[in-house]
């Protein structure tokens, strides 16, 4: 199986993936897609809080599937410099205003600043534009992390067949991952990334 070595998730992906109801797809992907898998603990704490993943997240997390990175716990005094440095970036490039407690893409910024201090490169989301803000405020050529779309998740899957996840598996993820409104679309998109 063809792994990545270190990934941080976003909410977005993990209530896509747990759409699916067939089979248990979060965890399929999660257990086989990185040898270390992260999660920010306000995602964990906030965003996934009332999502229908939110208990299988958790069981992952206490079976040592996934790890939840706390600043406080787990920087060191320059670390936290770096990431409270990271996290401005981003917020003001976002027009995330932290004084407003749960906010837009408050999620994104903080799994993002974390995963740049620890030299985590990969971060599952499905924000279509997260990867020019990430590129415009804090890659530079080192430690540079790349945003893992749904895209990117599908052609995973098809790579990875022993990860338990069919064609249409994989369809059906890809199609409860957009609006509904242009469906036909999707699938034709589908069909080019994994012809049958």
């Amino acid at each position: 199986m063809n792994q990545l070595e270190k990934v941080i998730i976003d909410a977005d992906v993990c209530i896509n993936l747990a759409r699916y109801g067939k089979v248990n797809a979060l965890r399929c992907v999660l257990e086989n897609i990185a040898q270390n898998v992260f999660v920010h603990e306000y995602v964990l704490q906030e965003e996934l809080l009332s999502s229908a993943c939110s208990l299988e997240i958790r069981r992952m997390v206490k079976q040592s599937r996934i790890q939840s990175l706390s600043p406080d716990k787990d920087l060191s005094a320059s670390q936290k410099t770096n990431y409270h440095a990271a996290c401005d970036l981003l917020a003001d490039a976002m027009g995330c205003v932290f004084s407003e407690g749960r906010c837009k893409h408050k999620g994104e910024v903080l799994s993002i600043a974390i995963a740049k201090t620890l030299g985590i490169h990969i971060f599952l989301s499905n924000e279509r534009v997260l990867q020019k803000e990430i590129d415009d405020c804090i890659n530079t050529g080192l430690d540079d992390i790349r945003v893992f779309r749904m895209r990117d998740i599908i052609l995973w899957i098809k790579e990875n067949k022993e990860c338990g996840l069919s064609r249409k598996d994989a369809r059906h993820i890809w199609l409860l991952s957009f609006d509904k409104s242009q469906m036909d679309q999707y699938k034709t998109e589908f069909d080019k990334l994994w012809p049958a």
